[in-house]
């Protein structure tokens, strides 16, 4: 259950359950992606590209997750490897910090 008592989906079900839904989104905080973010997200993906040590197989939505935190000083709260991967072989300064024990929640 969330702050409104919205149980966790995908999408809201009702007209009344996207009010509540876009209420929540709203009252969280928002790190833009401006250019800046991207260009961040280009160059680790380039860093990453020349690592061969690591997999450069990273999602792109994590390069700009892991570029907006760095370019706003904020932590990333997750459960994907990807952003440890980032955070330990690209020059992207965030904290990675994973919501639970990695493989406890499969």
């Amino acid at each position: 259950m969330t702050r409104s008592g919205l149980k966790r989906s995908n999408s809201a079900r009702d007209p009344n359950a996207f009010v509540r839904l876009t209420a929540e989104l709203d009252a969280t905080a928002q790190a833009s992606c401006d250019d800046e973010v991207w260009q961040l997200a280009r160059c680790a993906q380039a860093e990453l590209a020349a690592d061969r040590r690591v997999s450069h197989r990273v999602a792109p939505v994590d390069l700009l997750v892991a570029a907006a935190a760095h370019r706003h000083a904020l932590g990333v709260l997750h459960y994907d490897h990807d952003f440890d991967i980032l955070a330990k072989h690209t020059s992207l300064d965030f904290r990675s910090c994973w919501l639970a024990k990695r493989g406890s929640l499969y």
